[in-house]
């Protein structure tokens, strides 16, 4: 942050631990990753109370550290909206698989840390994700971090309303009174204030969620020997 001429919030895990990990006897260089490329990987793939921390830039602060507000900002329908336009993501709203996949050169192992949706009618498609060098509990928490991703886009709703000064990213959003699946707690994608002499002052507002039905199953691992894996010809 002092390097970008910022300001910084940083806080540290309560257990932190190592995000990843290299052999004992290698070495990397890491290149073509910026510095918020990194942190926002360390941000996705840090968790406490079941919840992934942020990142983010807020005027002259960059803040790093859990999400900062649990409220939520009630909209209700129709008496609180102008338009209301909902979407639906049609390839996550089955029940989904993210498998995580890595080996061990040292162990000859190959790591497989494997996750589902459920409360769907339908069976949807199964993402794989390589992650070399990790261990099965690293497999695991990888693949709850991609799927909580993935399942994060299944409903959307575009709202225009009037002005709300409540209405900033850190709060989520409850639409209530419309008796659908969209009856549940969104998270702000993108907020946009209007003010203007023609219509006052004015709200665009994206936000995103999984439907209220939809449940992450519990995670599986498993190893196998890395020969087991490879047939050379």
């Amino acid at each position: 942050a002092k390097k970008y001429g910022m300001t910084a919030s940083v806080q540290t895990p309560p257990n932190a631990e190592a995000i990843g990990n290299f052999l004992g006897s290698d070495w990397t260089h890491l290149e073509h990753r910026s510095a918020w490329d990194l942190l926002t990987y360390l941000a996705n793939n840090t968790v406490s109370n079941k919840d992934h921390w942020v990142c983010y830039v807020k005027w002259n602060t960059l803040y790093f550290g859990p999400r900062p507000s649990t409220q939520a900002t009630t909209i209700r329908w129709p008496w609180d909206v102008q338009t209301l336009r909902t979407l639906r993501n049609m390839v996550v709203s089955k029940d989904i698989t993210v498998e995580i996949e890595g080996w061990n050169a040292q162990t000859g192992t190959v790591i497989v840390g494997s996750v589902s949706s459920s409360g769907h009618t339908a069976i949807g498609c199964t993402y794989i994700y390589v992650e070399p060098g990790i261990s099965p509990s690293e497999a695991i928490k990888k693949a709850q971090t991609k799927i909580a991703q993935l399942i994060s886009h299944e409903l959307s709703a575009h709202i225009t309303m009037p002005g709300n000064t409540a209405l900033d990213m850190l709060h989520k959003i409850q639409i209530t009174g419309t008796g659908t699946d969209w009856d549940t707690t969104l998270f702000p994608n993108n907020i946009r204030h209007r003010l203007t002499v023609e219509d006052g002052y004015s709200c665009d507002v994206v936000a995103k969620s999984h439907a209220p039905t939809t449940l992450i199953g519990t995670a599986t691992t498993r190893a196998n020997a890395l020969n087991a894996q490879v047939t050379i010809p």
